[in-house]
């Protein structure tokens, strides 16, 4: 059901968008960048139409996950070193992800 501006024209089709739904679930398959323009679109409802500010309120937590080659890169870059030096062992599979975030749990060495 589209929200009816001056003139009678749906809001979608003034600004030549997708339902917010549709635009929502575009944007989690898109990644990071989106997901934040996503965040953004929710924390300004002076901007957007009221459907789109009140979908995109909903937490993204259907985010892709990275894969866990990509994490174990991004581990040993920010630690300096090797993961292996740090860590024992780091679950390969994801705990949880919201927004940007994804959790592994890590064991770290005595």
């Amino acid at each position: 059901m589209s929200t009816r501006v001056s003139g009678g024209v749906p809001t979608e089709m003034q600004l030549g968008l997708l339902s917010p739904l549709h635009l929502k679930k575009l944007f989690e398959l898109m990644g990071t960048t989106y997901i934040k323009l996503g965040q953004f679109i929710s924390s300004a409802p002076t901007f957007f139409p009221p459907e789109y500010v009140r979908r995109f309120l909903e937490p993204f937590n259907k985010a892709p996950p990275v894969p866990f080659e990509e994490v174990h890169k991004i581990l040993q870059e920010e630690l300096g070193r090797p993961r292996d030096s740090v860590y024992e062992y780091v679950d390969p599979t994801q705990l949880a992800s919201a927004s940007i975030t994804q959790v592994h749990e890590p064991w770290r060495k005595a």
